[in-house]
């Protein structure tokens, strides 16, 4: 839903849970980050600093 009001997300990430091969293949071609149960939080910390890395700090927010 996000993407259909024209977001241009480039830091995006899915949660698994009991996903067939077709879910992986749809979370894969939107480009995320796959995080599969059991994970650990450590993990997504990394991640979420990464992501941080390039947001610019002087970017306008969009409004929903």
């Amino acid at each position: 839903e996000v993407l259909q009001k024209g977001c241009k997300m480039r830091n995006i990430s899915f949660v698994s849970g009991g996903w067939r091969e077709a879910e992986f293949s749809q979370a894969r071609e939107r480009g995320g980050k796959i995080f599969q149960k059991p994970f650990k939080i450590i993990k997504i910390e990394a991640w979420l600093k990464e992501c941080e890395k390039s947001v610019r700090p002087d970017r306008v927010l969009a409004e929903w």
